[in-house]
């Protein structure tokens, strides 16, 4: 989904993977935003983020999240681990027409374009499955050519008709301009678009019905909750003590204050020094955790 926000300049307490906490048992989220500029509010166009909610987070791969490498926030991704070593990665991106060219674009649409593909294109080589989606705002049957020399379709498409699919809420366009493409051989159980007027703007939002066992080749077994160390995470108080004394003890070493203030100097690739200062965040906020067990 596109975002629209400058997370450097967003409080800690309203940071999307903390807000996701009280809409899943298990959340696990990833943002991506231009970095290459400096921050000064917390409105910026474009920027994307992504959520996985519930069973599925097992199978999610923190290490293996994915960011626009020039640092530009023109997508996010997530890459899950499926049976027998599989991977499917599901990348998402604000709007932009792809038109491949050589990096020396003149243009950030075909520049993004490139790098769109590059990126695709060295996920499959890896053995990943891609999913693409987004707002391209680009004409349907060219983009649906550009993404075939990818090897992905359009989901809904293929379901429903690529000819018969609904235009534009304003009917600027005689056809979708956002979309959901796959590798062929992926079929949605149920697929299709919402109303108009559900979202803002001229879209409609893209929904697909994957079953788990198609995507991940096995059945989701049940979740058993995390202990850790000696936290009795069933009883409601103990639970409410430990994060009473981690919050004083992030707040006595202004962990968030330090944070975002990292996060808003980082450059891409990290520096040294602020590599440094990551380490050394890492540190107090382990032993906070260690205090806060302890009591």
């Amino acid at each position: 989904m596109e975002t629209n926000v400058d997370w450097r300049q967003v409080d800690p307490d309203c940071q999307l993977w903390k807000v996701a906490r009280e809409w899943a048992a298990n959340s696990r989220t990833v943002v991506s935003n231009n970095r290459r500029i400096p921050t000064s509010t917390h409105k910026q166009w474009g920027g994307t983020a992504m959520i996985c909610m519930n069973d599925i987070c097992a199978f999610e791969n923190g290490k293996d999240r994915s960011r626009d490498f020039r640092g530009l926030g023109r997508w996010s991704g997530m890459t899950f681990a499926g049976k027998m070593n599989a991977k499917i990665t599901f990348l998402t991106h604000p709007a932009d027409h792809p038109d491949y060219i050589h990096p020396s674009a003149n243009t950030p649409r075909k520049l993004f374009g490139y790098d769109l593909k590059l990126t695709v294109l060295k996920l499959k080589a890896a053995g990943h499955q891609v999913f693409v989606m987004g707002d391209f705002n680009a004409d349907y049957h060219d983009l649906r050519q550009w993404m075939a020399d990818l090897g992905l379709v359009d989901l809904i498409g293929q379901r429903h008709g690529c000819e018969s699919l609904p235009i534009t809420c304003k009917k600027l366009n005689n056809s979708p301009i956002d979309a959901i493409f796959s590798p062929p051989h992926m079929a949605a159980y149920r697929c299709g678009f919402l109303k108009f007027g559900t979202l803002g703007g001229d879209h409609r939002g893209l929904w697909i019905d994957i079953p788990k066992r198609t995507l991940f080749g096995c059945k989701i077994p049940a979740q058993v909750p995390a202990i850790f160390r000696r936290l009795i995470l069933e009883d409601p108080r103990v639970v409410e003590k430990y994060n009473e004394i981690l919050e004083k003890e992030f707040r006595e070493l202004k962990i968030y204050d330090r944070t975002m203030t990292l996060y808003r100097e980082a450059t891409f690739p990290l520096s040294p020094d602020h590599a440094l200062i990551y380490e050394q965040i890492d540190a107090d906020i382990v032993r906070s955790q260690e205090i806060a067990e302890k009591k």
